[in-house]
Protein backbone atom coordinates (compact mmCIF):
# COMPACT_ATOMS: atom_id res chain seq x y z
CA UNK A 1 0.00 0.00 0.00
CA UNK A 2 1.33 3.44 -0.95
CA UNK A 3 0.85 6.77 0.77
CA UNK A 4 -2.33 7.76 -1.07
CA UNK A 5 -5.91 6.63 -1.34
CA UNK A 6 -8.89 7.56 -3.49
CA UNK A 7 -12.50 8.64 -3.26
CA UNK A 8 -14.53 7.75 -6.34
CA UNK A 9 -17.73 9.76 -6.85
CA UNK A 10 -20.89 8.58 -8.64
CA UNK A 11 -24.63 8.47 -8.14
CA UNK A 12 -26.27 5.37 -6.70
CA UNK A 13 -27.40 3.94 -10.06
CA UNK A 14 -23.96 4.34 -11.61
CA UNK A 15 -22.33 2.73 -8.59
CA UNK A 16 -24.42 -0.38 -9.12
CA UNK A 17 -23.13 -0.49 -12.70
CA UNK A 18 -19.56 0.09 -11.45
CA UNK A 19 -19.80 -2.93 -9.18
CA UNK A 20 -21.24 -5.14 -11.90
CA UNK A 21 -18.51 -4.08 -14.36
CA UNK A 22 -15.81 -4.00 -11.65
CA UNK A 23 -14.71 -0.71 -13.15
CA UNK A 24 -14.83 3.04 -12.44
CA UNK A 25 -14.49 5.68 -15.16
CA UNK A 26 -14.24 9.40 -15.89
CA UNK A 27 -15.87 11.08 -18.87
CA UNK A 28 -13.62 13.76 -20.42
CA UNK A 29 -9.99 13.04 -19.49
CA UNK A 30 -8.02 10.73 -17.20
CA UNK A 31 -6.51 13.50 -15.06
CA UNK A 32 -5.01 12.17 -11.83
CA UNK A 33 -6.47 8.73 -12.55
CA UNK A 34 -3.29 8.01 -14.52
CA UNK A 35 -1.39 7.98 -11.22
CA UNK A 36 -3.58 5.19 -9.75
CA UNK A 37 -1.73 2.05 -8.72
CA UNK A 38 -2.88 -1.51 -8.14
CA UNK A 39 -3.62 -1.92 -4.44
CA UNK A 40 -4.40 1.74 -3.72
CA UNK A 41 -7.32 1.81 -1.25
CA UNK A 42 -10.50 3.54 -2.40
CA UNK A 43 -13.87 4.61 -1.06
CA UNK A 44 -17.24 4.77 -2.81
CA UNK A 45 -18.98 8.15 -2.39
CA UNK A 46 -22.60 8.60 -3.49
CA UNK A 47 -23.24 12.06 -4.85
CA UNK A 48 -26.50 13.85 -3.96
CA UNK A 49 -26.74 11.62 -0.88
CA UNK A 50 -23.35 12.81 0.47
CA UNK A 51 -22.45 9.44 1.96
CA UNK A 52 -19.60 6.95 1.91
CA UNK A 53 -21.02 3.54 1.01
CA UNK A 54 -18.18 1.07 0.74
CA UNK A 55 -14.44 0.48 0.55
CA UNK A 56 -12.02 -1.53 -1.51
CA UNK A 57 -8.96 -1.19 -3.71
CA UNK A 58 -7.85 -0.38 -7.24
CA UNK A 59 -7.24 -3.55 -9.25
CA UNK A 60 -5.56 -2.23 -12.42
CA UNK A 61 -3.59 0.72 -13.79
CA UNK A 62 -5.42 3.37 -15.85
CA UNK A 63 -6.79 2.16 -19.19
CA UNK A 64 -9.07 3.49 -21.96
CA UNK A 65 -12.26 1.60 -22.84
CA UNK A 66 -15.31 3.09 -24.55
CA UNK A 67 -17.54 0.03 -24.29
CA UNK A 68 -21.04 0.64 -22.89
CA UNK A 69 -21.36 0.20 -19.12
CA UNK A 70 -23.31 3.16 -17.75
CA UNK A 71 -26.62 4.52 -18.99
CA UNK A 72 -25.85 8.25 -18.88
CA UNK A 73 -22.28 8.50 -20.29
CA UNK A 74 -19.44 6.33 -21.60
CA UNK A 75 -16.79 7.19 -18.95
CA UNK A 76 -13.96 5.69 -21.08
CA UNK A 77 -11.04 6.68 -18.81
CA UNK A 78 -11.10 3.78 -16.38
CA UNK A 79 -9.50 1.70 -13.67
CA UNK A 80 -10.65 -1.66 -12.45
CA UNK A 81 -11.87 -1.70 -8.85
CA UNK A 82 -12.75 -4.18 -6.14
CA UNK A 83 -15.24 -2.46 -3.82
CA UNK A 84 -17.89 -3.85 -1.51
CA UNK A 85 -20.92 -1.59 -1.50
CA UNK A 86 -22.86 -1.60 1.77
CA UNK A 87 -25.97 0.58 1.67
CA UNK A 88 -26.97 -0.59 5.16
CA UNK A 89 -23.90 0.98 6.77
CA UNK A 90 -23.45 4.30 4.98
CA UNK A 91 -21.60 7.17 6.67
CA UNK A 92 -22.68 10.77 6.13
CA UNK A 93 -19.66 12.81 5.05
CA UNK A 94 -20.90 15.74 7.16
CA UNK A 95 -20.12 13.75 10.30
CA UNK A 96 -16.44 13.55 9.29
CA UNK A 97 -15.70 16.95 7.74
CA UNK A 98 -13.70 18.23 10.71
CA UNK A 99 -11.55 15.07 10.71
CA UNK A 100 -10.67 14.97 6.98
CA UNK A 101 -7.50 16.87 6.07
CA UNK A 102 -8.18 16.98 2.33
CA UNK A 103 -11.23 19.19 3.03
CA UNK A 104 -9.36 22.42 3.78
CA UNK A 105 -12.41 24.70 3.62
CA UNK A 106 -14.91 23.14 6.00
CA UNK A 107 -17.68 25.61 5.18
CA UNK A 108 -17.61 24.70 1.48
CA UNK A 109 -16.87 21.00 1.74
CA UNK A 110 -19.01 20.11 -1.30
CA UNK A 111 -16.43 21.48 -3.76
CA UNK A 112 -13.90 18.89 -2.64
CA UNK A 113 -16.05 16.13 -4.18
CA UNK A 114 -16.06 17.55 -7.70
CA UNK A 115 -14.20 15.75 -10.47
CA UNK A 116 -15.19 12.13 -9.97
CA UNK A 117 -11.82 10.87 -8.69
CA UNK A 118 -10.24 12.52 -5.65
CA UNK A 119 -6.81 11.61 -4.34
CA UNK A 120 -6.66 11.79 -0.53
CA UNK A 121 -4.04 11.13 2.15
CA UNK A 122 -3.94 7.61 3.50
CA UNK A 123 -4.72 9.06 6.95
CA UNK A 124 -8.06 10.37 5.62
CA UNK A 125 -8.87 6.93 4.23
CA UNK A 126 -8.25 5.48 7.70
CA UNK A 127 -10.70 8.01 9.20
CA UNK A 128 -13.39 7.00 6.70
CA UNK A 129 -12.65 3.30 7.13
CA UNK A 130 -12.94 3.56 10.92
CA UNK A 131 -16.29 5.38 10.62
CA UNK A 132 -17.70 2.69 8.31
CA UNK A 133 -16.48 -0.06 10.63
CA UNK A 134 -18.01 1.68 13.66
CA UNK A 135 -21.29 1.99 11.79
CA UNK A 136 -21.33 -1.79 11.25
CA UNK A 137 -21.08 -2.31 15.00
CA UNK A 138 -24.08 -0.09 15.79
CA UNK A 139 -27.46 -1.73 16.45
CA UNK A 140 -30.01 -1.47 13.61
CA UNK A 141 -31.78 1.88 13.46
CA UNK A 142 -35.46 1.93 14.38
CA UNK A 143 -37.75 3.25 11.71
CA UNK A 144 -39.48 5.80 13.95
CA UNK A 145 -42.83 4.09 13.44
CA UNK A 146 -44.04 1.62 16.02
CA UNK A 147 -45.24 -1.84 15.03
CA UNK A 148 -48.87 -0.85 15.44
CA UNK A 149 -48.49 2.15 13.12
CA UNK A 150 -49.23 2.02 9.39
CA UNK A 151 -46.95 0.50 6.79
CA UNK A 152 -45.86 2.63 3.85
CA UNK A 153 -48.86 1.62 1.76
CA UNK A 154 -51.18 3.09 4.40
CA UNK A 155 -49.32 6.34 5.09
CA UNK A 156 -51.28 8.50 2.63
CA UNK A 157 -54.60 7.40 4.13
CA UNK A 158 -53.22 7.88 7.65
CA UNK A 159 -52.01 11.42 6.93
CA UNK A 160 -55.41 12.33 5.49
CA UNK A 161 -57.08 11.08 8.68
CA UNK A 162 -54.82 12.76 11.27
CA UNK A 163 -57.28 14.72 13.43
CA UNK A 164 -54.87 17.48 14.50
CA UNK A 165 -54.28 18.66 10.92
CA UNK A 166 -56.68 21.17 9.37
CA UNK A 167 -55.80 21.06 5.66
CA UNK A 168 -57.90 18.90 3.34
CA UNK A 169 -55.52 17.79 0.57
CA UNK A 170 -52.49 15.52 0.91
CA UNK A 171 -50.25 18.28 -0.48
CA UNK A 172 -51.43 20.82 2.07
CA UNK A 173 -51.30 18.33 4.95
CA UNK A 174 -47.67 17.50 4.19
CA UNK A 175 -46.90 21.22 4.14
CA UNK A 176 -48.77 21.65 7.44
CA UNK A 177 -46.78 18.82 9.04
CA UNK A 178 -43.50 20.41 7.96
CA UNK A 179 -44.72 23.76 9.25
CA UNK A 180 -45.50 22.22 12.66
CA UNK A 181 -42.09 20.53 12.81
CA UNK A 182 -40.44 23.89 12.16
CA UNK A 183 -42.41 25.50 14.98
CA UNK A 184 -41.43 22.75 17.41
CA UNK A 185 -37.77 23.20 16.41
CA UNK A 186 -38.10 26.91 17.25
CA UNK A 187 -37.86 28.21 13.71
CA UNK A 188 -40.02 31.02 12.43
CA UNK A 189 -41.97 28.59 10.25
CA UNK A 190 -44.09 30.05 7.44
CA UNK A 191 -46.40 28.46 4.89
CA UNK A 192 -47.03 29.89 1.41
CA UNK A 193 -44.04 32.19 1.86
CA UNK A 194 -43.17 35.10 -0.42
CA UNK A 195 -39.75 36.73 0.11
CA UNK A 196 -41.33 40.00 -1.08
CA UNK A 197 -44.92 41.03 -1.65
CA UNK A 198 -44.33 41.24 -5.42
CA UNK A 199 -42.51 37.89 -5.68
CA UNK A 200 -43.61 35.77 -8.68
CA UNK A 201 -43.44 32.59 -6.58
CA UNK A 202 -44.62 31.46 -3.18
CA UNK A 203 -42.87 28.59 -1.46
CA UNK A 204 -44.84 25.87 0.34
CA UNK A 205 -42.92 26.01 3.65
CA UNK A 206 -39.87 27.91 4.86
CA UNK A 207 -37.97 27.87 8.13
CA UNK A 208 -36.33 31.12 9.24
CA UNK A 209 -34.04 32.00 12.13
CA UNK A 210 -35.48 35.37 13.07
CA UNK A 211 -35.70 36.72 9.51
CA UNK A 212 -32.69 34.82 8.17
CA UNK A 213 -33.53 32.19 5.52
CA UNK A 214 -32.60 28.63 6.47
CA UNK A 215 -34.68 25.87 4.81
CA UNK A 216 -37.18 26.02 1.93
CA UNK A 217 -39.50 23.10 1.09
CA UNK A 218 -41.67 22.38 -1.93
CA UNK A 219 -44.18 19.51 -1.89
CA UNK A 220 -44.59 18.07 -5.39
CA UNK A 221 -47.92 16.32 -5.88
CA UNK A 222 -49.50 16.07 -9.35
CA UNK A 223 -48.30 19.52 -10.48
CA UNK A 224 -45.53 20.34 -12.92
CA UNK A 225 -42.17 19.18 -11.53
CA UNK A 226 -40.29 21.96 -13.31
CA UNK A 227 -42.42 24.57 -11.53
CA UNK A 228 -41.55 23.13 -8.12
CA UNK A 229 -37.84 23.22 -8.99
CA UNK A 230 -38.19 26.81 -10.24
CA UNK A 231 -39.59 27.83 -6.85
CA UNK A 232 -36.64 26.19 -5.11
CA UNK A 233 -34.18 28.00 -7.42
CA UNK A 234 -35.99 31.17 -6.47
CA UNK A 235 -35.49 30.29 -2.80
CA UNK A 236 -31.76 29.90 -3.43
CA UNK A 237 -31.74 33.38 -4.99
CA UNK A 238 -32.95 34.63 -1.61
CA UNK A 239 -30.12 32.82 0.23
CA UNK A 240 -31.92 29.80 1.66
CA UNK A 241 -29.02 27.53 2.63
CA UNK A 242 -30.95 24.30 2.06
CA UNK A 243 -33.84 23.36 -0.22
CA UNK A 244 -35.95 20.21 -0.10
CA UNK A 245 -38.32 18.66 -2.61
CA UNK A 246 -40.90 16.27 -1.15
CA UNK A 247 -41.98 13.84 -3.88
CA UNK A 248 -45.38 12.21 -3.41
CA UNK A 249 -45.38 10.08 -6.57
CA UNK A 250 -42.28 7.85 -6.49
CA UNK A 251 -42.32 7.62 -10.29
CA UNK A 252 -41.31 11.29 -10.35
CA UNK A 253 -38.10 10.53 -8.44
CA UNK A 254 -36.17 9.44 -11.53
CA UNK A 255 -37.39 12.43 -13.53
CA UNK A 256 -36.30 14.77 -10.74
CA UNK A 257 -32.81 13.22 -10.75
CA UNK A 258 -32.58 13.66 -14.53
CA UNK A 259 -33.60 17.34 -14.31
CA UNK A 260 -31.22 18.05 -11.45
CA UNK A 261 -28.17 16.41 -13.02
CA UNK A 262 -27.27 19.61 -14.90
CA UNK A 263 -28.81 22.10 -12.49
CA UNK A 264 -25.78 23.77 -10.92
CA UNK A 265 -27.90 26.01 -8.69
CA UNK A 266 -29.76 23.15 -7.00
CA UNK A 267 -28.01 19.82 -7.34
CA UNK A 268 -25.45 20.38 -4.58
CA UNK A 269 -27.88 21.73 -1.97
CA UNK A 270 -31.17 19.91 -2.57
CA UNK A 271 -32.52 16.82 -0.79
CA UNK A 272 -35.33 14.66 -2.19
CA UNK A 273 -37.71 13.37 0.49
CA UNK A 274 -40.50 10.81 0.40
CA UNK A 275 -43.90 11.04 2.07
CA UNK A 276 -42.83 8.21 4.38
CA UNK A 277 -39.80 10.15 5.66
CA UNK A 278 -41.86 13.30 6.28
CA UNK A 279 -44.42 11.23 8.18
CA UNK A 280 -41.72 9.55 10.30
CA UNK A 281 -40.12 12.90 11.13
CA UNK A 282 -43.49 14.40 12.06
CA UNK A 283 -44.48 11.52 14.36
CA UNK A 284 -41.03 11.45 15.97
CA UNK A 285 -41.18 15.22 16.52
CA UNK A 286 -44.62 15.00 18.18
CA UNK A 287 -43.49 12.15 20.45
CA UNK A 288 -40.33 13.97 21.44
CA UNK A 289 -42.19 17.21 22.15
CA UNK A 290 -44.80 15.46 24.31
CA UNK A 291 -42.12 13.67 26.34
CA UNK A 292 -39.97 16.79 26.62
CA UNK A 293 -42.93 18.88 27.77
CA UNK A 294 -43.63 16.35 30.55
CA UNK A 295 -39.94 16.18 31.44
CA UNK A 296 -39.46 19.96 31.64
CA UNK A 297 -42.79 21.23 32.98
CA UNK A 298 -43.09 22.10 36.67
CA UNK A 299 -46.26 20.68 38.23
CA UNK A 300 -47.14 20.67 41.93
CA UNK A 301 -48.12 17.21 43.17
CA UNK A 302 -49.93 16.32 46.37
CA UNK A 303 -48.46 12.83 46.23
CA UNK A 304 -45.47 11.21 44.60
CA UNK A 305 -46.07 9.20 41.43
CA UNK A 306 -45.96 5.49 42.15
CA UNK A 307 -45.08 4.43 38.58
CA UNK A 308 -42.16 5.31 36.37
CA UNK A 309 -43.14 7.54 33.48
Amino acid sequence: MGDKAWIFVANRDNWLDCIEAKSFGLQTKPGILKSANIGDPCVAYITRESVFAGMGQIASPYYYDDSAVWADHTYPHRVRIEINLDFDNIVDVRSLIDSLDFITDKAHWQVFFYGGAIRIPLSDFEVIKAAIERRKLEPPRESGIKEDEPLEADITETILSLPELTASSLHDRLAEMLHIIGLYMEYNSVQRYKPRHDSPYQIDVVWLKNKNPQVAVEVHHSGILGDALSRLRFARDFNFRKVILVIVDEEEHRRALDLLRFDEKLKHVIDLWSVKSVYEMYRSCIRFHNLYETFEKSVYKDELDTELL
